[in-house]
C-alpha cells in the first residue's frame, strides 16, 4: 500500500523498464480533470515520491487510463475515450519533448483502433512490438489479445490476433511480457479460474514474441569512497548516431538500467561535475542467451595529473 493512494481510486499501473517510475490511473482524485486521469510517481532510493498528474495535453475532461512508457522513456501510450478517436476507447501516444514536456497525443490510427474498444496497451522493451486488447478486431470472442510490429519506416502495420491458447471465447486483457520476451501474463475470465478475472501465465510462442534485447545495468560510485553518485549517462550508437539515450542514475543508489538493441554497437559515457569523464565502447557479440551486464562504474575525482582511459566492453549475445 502506497500512503498517498490511501482512500483514492488508483489502478491500471505500469512500471518503467528500470523500475524507477510508476505510471497509473487515478479516478476522481481531487485534481482530476476528468473521471480518470494519468499520474506518475518516481522512486528515489526505496521511497516513492508524491504522484504528479500528466499535463493537460494528456489528461482531458474525458477518460484517460492504462498508461505505459517505452523503454527509453520518450513515448507514452495510453487508452482514452477523448474526441477525435475511431470509436469507443482508443490507444493514443505522446512523445516527450525535451524542456517542453509531453506533446499533443496522436491516435494510433485505423491500423490499430476500431469502432470498438482497444485497451491496455503494452509496449515491449524492444520498442518495436505493441500488445493490446480489443473487442473490435476479429477474434475468438469478447476481448482478445493482439500484437503489432513496426515496419522499416517506423509505422505500426499488420495487427495479428495472438491466437489459441492465449485467446479464448472469454475475455483476455492486460498482457505483460518479460524483457527477454519468453514469458507472459494476462488477465482472463476463462474457464478453470477462481472466478472473475484471474491472472494466467504462459510461455510466449516465437510467432508472437518481441525482438531480442540486451540489458545494460550498473551502479555509479565514487572511486575513493565507494559512495553512490547521481551522474549523467549518455549512450550513442556507433558508427552513426541513429539512437541516443540520456538518463540520470538514482541519486541515492547510483543505479541505472537501459535496454539496448543487440544489432547495434554503442559508445557509453558517464559524467559528473568534479569527476573525470568516463567512456566505454560496447560491442555486442552473438554468444550468450541472456545478454545482461551488471557492473559497478567507479568515477575518479578530479586531481591534477590524472588522465582518462577509453575502454572497450564486449557484450555477449545470442540471436537464436
Amino acid at each position: 500500500q502506497l500512503p498517498w493512494a490511501d482512500g483514492y481510486n488508483a489502478g491500471g499501473m505500469s512500471m518503467s523498464v528500470d523500475g524507477r517510475s510508476m505510471l497509473f490511473t487515478g479516478c476522481y482524485w481531487p485534481d482530476s480533470k476528468g473521471s480518470c486521469d494519468i499520474y506518475y510517481s518516481n522512486r528515489i532510493g526505496h521511497t516513492w515520491q508524491t504522484p504528479v498528474a500528466f499535463n493537460s495535453r494528456i489528461n482531458t475532461t474525458g477518460w484517460e487510463s492504462q498508461p505505459v512508457i517505452s523503454a527509453d522513456g520518450t513515448t507514452l501510450y495510453f487508452t482514452s475515450k477523448r474526441g477525435g478517436g475511431k470509436g469507443g476507447a482508443d490507444i493514443w501516444k505522446s512523445n516527450y519533448i525535451p524542456e517542453k514536456g509531453w506533446g499533443t497525443p496522436v491516435n494510433l490510427g485505423d491500423s490499430i483502433n476500431t469502432a470498438g474498444d482497444e485497451m491496455a496497451p503494452f509496449i515491449h522493451g524492444d520498442g518495436q512490438t505493441l500488445y493490446f486488447s480489443s473487442n473490435g478486431h476479429p477474434g475468438l470472442g469478447g476481448y482478445d489479445m493482439f500484437f503489432v510490429k513496426k515496419d522499416e519506416a517506423g509505422r505500426w502495420t499488420g495487427v495479428r490476433n495472438m491466437g489459441v491458447p492465449i485467446n479464448t471465447s472469454y475475455d483476455e486483457v492486460n498482457l505483460f511480457v518479460n524483457l527477454m520476451g519468453t514469458h507472459g501474463w494476462i488477465s482472463s475470465n476463462r474457464e478453470g479460474g477462481m472466478g472473475g478475472m484471474d491472472i494466467w501465465d504462459f510461455p510466449i510462442p516465437k510467432t508472437v514474441a518481441p525482438q531480442s534485447i540486451a540489458l545494460l545495468a550498473g551502479i555509479v560510485v565514487d572511486k575513493l569512497t565507494g559512495k553512490p553518485l547521481e551522474a549523467e549517462v549518455e549512450i550513442l550508437t556507433l558508427p552513426a548516431v541513429i539512437e541516443q539515450i540520456n538518463l540520470k542514475t538514482d541519486p541515492l543508489t547510483g543505479e541505472f538500467l537501459v535496454v539496448l538493441n543487440p544489432k547495434n554497437n554503442y559508445i557509453f559515457h558517464i559524467s559528473k561535475t568534479g569527476y573525470l569523464f568516463y567512456s566505454e565502447q560496447i560491442v555486442i557479440e552473438n554468444t550468450s542467451k541472456e545478454p545482461h551486464i551488471d557492473k559497478v562504474y567507479a568515477l575518479q575525482p578530479v586531481k591534477s595529473g590524472v588522465s582518462m582511459n577509453l575502454n572497450n566492453f564486449f557484450f555477449n549475445f545470442n540471436s537464436d
